[in-house]
């Protein structure tokens, strides 16, 4: 079976109906469809990078707000621990002066009796010196 040219113009007119080319010929007809193929994946391309942005937009914003709860936390964390410091220090210092407070009594009253004793070994060694004068004159 052979084709004619009235067989071919029908099979071209068949397509183009089916195509939607209508009348512009095979060859014209198949670029504009492939150029209307490529735009609809150009936009279909834009749609989804324009989906990407805003999900990354979304992502960064959200590791963005969990790297500000982590930052407030590590603050309140600092802050505490700074508190627990100051606290133990203090009272550190406290126990400190409460136990060495008896011992600084201590030295000040044995420095006080230091000076009266000092006080009573001259007064005596100008006794004995006196009576050893005495002595020595009888």
């Amino acid at each position: 079976m052979a084709l004619t040219k009235t067989d071919l113009k029908n099979v071209e007119a068949l397509m183009d109906r089916k195509f939607g080319l209508h009348g512009k010929g095979t060859e014209a007809g198949f670029r504009a469809q492939d150029e209307r193929i490529e735009a609809g994946f150009r936009a279909q391309d834009e749609r989804i990078e324009a989906g990407f942005r805003a999900q990354d937009e979304r992502i960064e914003a959200g590791f963005r707000a969990q790297d500000e709860r982590i930052e407030n936390r590590f603050e309140t964390h600092k802050t505490d621990i700074v508190d627990a410091v100051r606290d133990e220090i203090t009272k550190f210092k406290s126990d400190m002066f409460s136990k060495i407070d008896p011992i600084l009594k201590e030295v000040k009253t044995n420095r006080e009796e230091r000076t009266v004793m000092n006080d009573k070994i001259n007064r005596n060694t100008k006794r004995i010196e006196k009576l050893e004068v005495r002595l020595a004159a009888q």
